[in-house]
């Protein structure tokens, strides 16, 4: 079933929303769904992948070293890699744009030893 309709209706209305709500939320979580679409605590409605940006960062496929300000190479969790449908990611609205800024989970997922 096609929702162009329902996601065109639901970006017009919360886009009126932020324009006349104060204060207006900027930071946000969210989820990745099955089929890519990103559904926010704040705006819970499918956004589809072609309305929402994500960070390059949050885009690094297959790359599981990071290195620190020391120059050493760090293993990251599989938990760090790129998203996935079911990711919690942290998101930054910027007017009525989405941004994917990166994946969340809990600390201790990723804390060495947990």
């Amino acid at each position: 079933m096609d929702h162009t309709g329902y996601n065109t209706l639901a970006g017009v209305l919360h886009t009126k929303m932020t324009k006349t709500s104060k204060p207006h939320r900027i930071v946000d979580f969210g989820e990745i769904q099955s089929n890519y679409s990103l559904k926010t605590n704040f705006f819970p409605v499918e956004i589809p992948p072609k309305d929402y940006v994500v960070c390059r960062e949050a885009t690094m496929v297959g790359q599981n070293l990071t290195q620190t300000k020391t120059g050493e190479d760090v293993l990251l969790p599989p938990k760090m890699a790129a998203i996935k449908p079911g990711d919690r990611v942290f998101v930054i609205w910027n007017d009525a744009t989405p941004v994917v800024i990166d994946v969340i989970c809990p600390a201790t997922e990723v804390i060495n030893n947990a």
